[in-house]
């Protein structure tokens, strides 16, 4: 007995590698003449997870064939293959399958145009990001949180501090609420500038809306400051990461291996020749006993390092 679509689908779903999603989408072609849509929208969502232009197309042949597609394509796809091109950061594709949507009978909803919207701005597609979001409105479409972020990030990218404050500013006006992520676009982009204090403000503003940071700020901010190579810049900056080390730890989140090394970078950027110490929970065996304060040996590893820190020592591998 062949296995059913479902099987197929939930198959192609859990797929972590693309030769292995090929597999089972060549032995779902071998075995069915016909492709039904929610199989077709696995296939096309799982390929655009994995980056994988040609494959889409390919499969968007197949789905073209009558002989191969046993139904008309359904909104839903329409749908996964705006997001997969958006995804792509292909918005002129994007837009030509909306056309397409169009053609078919569908109106394009907010969950078309908020991906078209980011990829625009992905792009950097400062046009055409504002023409998305014009074009939304003029069809009667209210933007959401999600757009302005699109604007937010738009601005953010190229370092543009009022830019970016102003869409904030305007996506509160328009009655949407900014997230997390508007906040966290805040205080990248006040590091990106220097503008440390700013940033700490933000991020006490963040917390004070019952938000809280975590890993993608912490280690965008320590890697900003690491470049610029600045010792002034990075003392600042340390100050500005312990403050969301200390908002994580009441978040209740531990940094990542990959934040740590960037953290040991720029302490070593901040304070050249300071004193490495090891400490229970992130490494196998301590240096020196005697300059830990006693007051770490019990504590988690994130508020290890906090205290540490404020006796004065640098957390070192």
């Amino acid at each position: 007995v062949k296995p059913s679509q479902v099987t197929y689908k939930y198959l192609i779903e859990v797929q972590e590698d693309i030769k292995a999603v090929d597999k089972w989408c060549q032995e779902l072609l071998d075995n069915w003449m016909k492709l039904d849509n929610h199989t077709l929208c696995t296939i096309i969502q799982q390929y655009a997870r994995l980056g994988s232009r040609e494959r889409i197309e390919r499969w968007l042949d197949i789905a073209a064939d009558p002989k191969r597609c046993s139904q008309p394509l359904s909104k839903r796809v329409y749908q996964a293959i705006l997001k997969a091109f958006a995804r792509l950061s292909d918005p002129l594709s994007a837009e030509m399958w909306m056309d397409r949507m169009r053609s078919a009978g569908y109106s394009p909803d907010i969950r078309v145009w908020s991906p078209l919207t980011r990829a625009y701005a992905l792009e950097d597609d400062e046009h055409g990001t504002l023409g998305a979001l014009e074009m939304m409105k003029a069809e009667g479409i209210t933007p959401g949180t999600k757009e302005y972020n699109s604007l937010m990030m738009l601005y953010a990218k190229r370092g543009d501090h009022a830019g970016t404050e102003l869409w904030f500013n305007r996506c509160r006006s328009s009655g949407n609420v900014p997230g997390e992520a508007g906040y966290l676009t805040m205080i990248y982009v006040c590091l990106r500038n220097g503008k440390t204090k700013s940033a700490v403000m933000w991020l006490q503003m963040m917390m004070d809306h019952g938000l809280h940071p975590h890993h993608w700020p912490f280690l965008s901010a320590l890697k900003i400051c690491q470049k610029s190579g600045s010792k002034l810049r990075a003392d600042a900056a340390m100050a500005c990461a312990m403050e969301m080390l200390k908002a994580m730890v009441k978040a209740k989140i531990r940094p990542t291996w990959a934040a740590r090394k960037e953290l040991i970078a720029l302490g070593e950027l901040s304070s050249p020749g300071s004193v490495a110490v090891e400490f229970p929970g992130w490494f196998r065996k301590i240096k020196d006993w005697k300059k830990l304060p006693e007051e770490t040996h019990s504590l988690n590893d994130t508020q290890c390092l906090i205290a540490l820190h404020n006796n004065g020592f640098f957390v070192g591998v």
